[in-house]
Parts: C-alpha cells; structure tokens; sequence
C-alpha cells in the first residue's frame, strides 16, 4: 500500500500495517517500508526480491526488498523457513548511496503534461524497462539498474542492448 510517499505492507487477512510494532510507539512514517515520490510506478524483480521505484518525473531508486528473507530457487519463491520477519525492517535502496539511492532516470518537469507511466521487470531478460507519456523509454540492468539503452531515440545501440541479453543467456547456461 503506498500513501503519500510511503510504503506500506498490509497483512491481507487483517488489514493491519504489517511492519507495526505497538510497543516502539513510532509514527506511521517510521513504520513506512520506504518512503518514495508521490505518484510513482513501481516493479518487482521476484527472484531477487528487488523492487524499482520511479517517480512521475522521474526520479528512481533501485530497492532491496527482501527484509532478510533469502531468496528460494530462483522461481520468486521465498525461503520462508530461513526468514524472521522482523517490526521496523525497511527496503534498502541499492544504488547511488550519495543521493541515498535515487538517481534520475527520466528528466521530466513538474511544469510538462508529460510524466513517467510504466515501470515493467522481464524476468527472462532481466531488464527493467521505464517509460513515459512522451513515448521515452529507457532500458535498465537487472542487478545494477545501468541504463543499457534508450529505444526510440536518435543514438540507440541495439548491438549494446543484444549483448547484454547474450551475457545474461550465457550466465543461465
């Protein structure tokens, strides 16, 4: 659930905050599991348990959302017998530690109608893909979250873009 800028886990029986812990007597905010952009798209890479959050102009951050669970066979399924959930564990951003972990992967203005729409994982690739209302879109690594390419634009390389889904096919190999 996100509200505002901050992300919420919900016990889907329950309807509670999942990361709540009464006895700490924190805020809503501090019981948040990230706190992101207002209007952000977002997509999950299961088998990594990583998470990558956009912002509608633009701004990104690359999250480690396994709160200590260790990932199971590769298939998105959790090791649910290794994990201990534990209250007030939070998403860990994963790159650009200077800027704690957001970095601009699309350049939209507050003042333009444009803004940023779609966020998708491909999980066979391992790419994620990001793109706005202005018909950008931009191609990204699955672990580092490095643009890889830029798909309709005067400058893209597709032979970059072809290696790096060989590497990948290579490295499943």
């Amino acid at each position: 659930m996100q509200e505002g800028g901050d992300i919420y886990a919900l016990d889907t029986d329950t309807g509670a905050i999942v990361n709540e812990d009464p006895s700490r007597g924190k805020s809503n905010k501090d019981l948040a599991l990230a706190n992101v952009e207002i209007n952000s798209s977002w997509a999950i890479d299961a088998a990594k348990l990583r998470i990558l959050v956009v912002g509608d102009v633009g701004k990104a951050c690359l999250f480690d959302c396994s709160m200590g669970a260790i990932p199971g066979n590769g298939l998105g399924k959790l090791n649910r017998a290794k994990h201990i959930f534990e209250p007030g564990q939070k998403w860990i951003p994963l790159n650009n530690k200077k800027n704690r972990g957001w970095f601009q992967a699309h350049h939209e203005s507050k003042a333009s109608q444009d803004y940023v729409n779609t966020v998708k994982f491909m999980p066979i690739q391992r790419i994620w893909v990001t793109a706005t209302t202005s018909g950008e879109v931009k191609l990204w690594s699955g672990n580092e979250c490095i643009n890889i390419g830029q798909l309709n634009s005067e400058n893209w390389n597709m032979q970059k873009i072809k290696d790096y889904v060989d590497d990948n096919q290579h490295k499943k190999e």
